[in-house]
């Protein structure tokens, strides 16, 4: 449990941080577009479990892609448009009560 907590107090830097924030980041080379999105699966993953609100999801295309961004920075070090920063997971929930 303790190494989840660990992951769950380094995936909330990312979580937290803007757009803008996360290019720096990935600019710096403090995080690549691999980790931002690993945190964004696990944080996907935990709400799955909580309330299963996920139908579709494109995990290893997803990875392949910053895997591959992250291979051009490393190769140029230039950043490749938006796609390269900012990986989002758009889920559609639709919550009711009764």
């Amino acid at each position: 449990m303790e190494g989840n907590a660990v992951s769950i107090e380094a995936d909330l830097e990312v979580l937290q941080a803007t757009a803008p924030q996360i290019v720096a980041g990935i600019a710096s080379r403090k995080w690549t577009a691999t980790s931002v999105l690993r945190a964004y699966v696990r944080s996907s993953l935990r709400v799955q479990e909580a309330c299963n609100p996920l139908t579709e999801v494109m995990y290893g295309q997803a990875f392949k892609q910053a895997e591959a961004l992250d291979k051009e920075f490393a190769r140029t070090g230039k950043l490749v448009g938006l796609r390269t920063s900012v990986l989002l997971f758009l889920a559609c929930c639709e919550l009711t009560t009764s």
